[in-house]
């Protein structure tokens, strides 16, 4: 995990701790000022009576469990993360979660998932209705998404699993977290003694990446990998063989 990276996952566990919660329109504004909850300022956001009640009961719930809300924030579920994004200039604009959606040049596979990525939901006419936001791995190795759940959650962490997620997006802003790996040998199906290795890994995860199917991603060239090589070699124009010699490596990772 780069730093860059770090700091956001850091970020998104603040906002849980704090007890940060959710508001329409939210991007970071102070549940509290001088120790006081504007109602006011959270009705007019919401512009509708039952959802700015929900809202207050969620802090009242808070109140009555004596949490300190002194550097709880507002956020909706896009705010959670264009605020951060904004501040850092890493976006210029305010963007709903179908625009974050939009400006991810790749969308992994949701088993790809890693820290920095971003996962959405809830699908209508205008695009993804709902985001999330990758923030690292449990004890038992799950994924953990934080997200501004919604106005009786407020900003929570659940397993990758439970929040129902649909779709994916790696913003491209990030640096890159490693080096692309280093062609070492070629590599192609051998019936009865299977090639394995780290290299092997790699390419399964890189067509997985691409939404080519590899089967099980075990670092085996199998039979499954072989045939999405060859679905990536006629789509990229290559020699069509199901071998990754060097030409078909270097156009997988990007190598001159």
């Amino acid at each position: 995990m780069t730093d860059e990276i770090k700091a956001f996952c850091d970020y998104l566990k603040k906002q849980v701790a704090d007890y940060s919660l959710y508001l329409w329109g939210g991007q970071g504004e102070p549940v509290e000022e001088s120790g006081l909850v504007n109602m006011r300022y959270i009705c007019r956001k919401e512009q509708n009576q039952n959802r700015a009640e929900q809202v207050a009961a969620k802090i009242v719930d808070c109140y009555y469990h004596s949490y300190d809300m002194s550097e709880a924030k507002f956020f909706d579920c896009s705010g959670l993360g264009t605020a951060y994004f904004m501040g850092k200039g890493y976006i210029k604009d305010d963007l709903t979660a179908a625009g974050l959606y939009n400006i991810c040049p790749t969308h992994p596979d949701l088993s790809q998932v890693r820290p920095g990525d971003m996962v959405f939901k809830n699908k209508t006419t205008s695009g993804w209705g709902h985001v999330g936001y990758v923030s690292g791995t449990s004890a038992t190795g799950e994924t953990l998404v934080t997200e501004a759940r919604g106005r009786s959650y407020g900003v929570v962490t659940r397993t990758l699993a439970n929040g129902e997620w649909q779709a994916t997006g790696r913003p491209g802003f990030w640096s890159d977290e490693t080096p692309a790996p280093e062609f070492v040998r070629n590599l192609y199906y051998r019936k009865g003694n299977l090639m394995r290795g780290d290299d092997v890994r790699a390419v399964q995860v890189r067509l997985t990446e691409l939404n080519i199917e590899t089967g099980e991603i075990d670092g085996v060239f199998g039979l499954k990998t072989k045939e999405a090589v060859i679905d990536y070699q006629i789509i990229a124009g290559l020699t069509v063989d199901g071998i990754v010699g060097r030409n078909t490596w270097n156009a997988l990772f990007g190598e001159d």
